[in-house]
């Protein structure tokens, strides 16, 4: 009987978490959808670059 409510609810959940997904315009790819967009300060400034961790399990036994 609890799995069932749980179920229940869950759906209930769901079901309404996507009424707002859907209530939302369709993207359009333009130029002034892009310009609408702030970008943020630091933007400019960022570089690409990569981010490493080496832990216990990468030295090799």
């Amino acid at each position: 009987m609890r799995l069932k409510l749980l179920l229940i609810i869950c759906l209930m959940i769901g079901a309404f978490s996507l009424t707002r997904v859907t209530a939302q315009a369709p993207y359009k790819a333009t130029w002034e959808s892009l310009d609408s967009h702030k970008m943020p300060q630091w933007y400019d400034d960022a570089k690409i670059g990569l981010s490493m961790h080496w832990g216990v399990y990468s030295v090799p036994a």
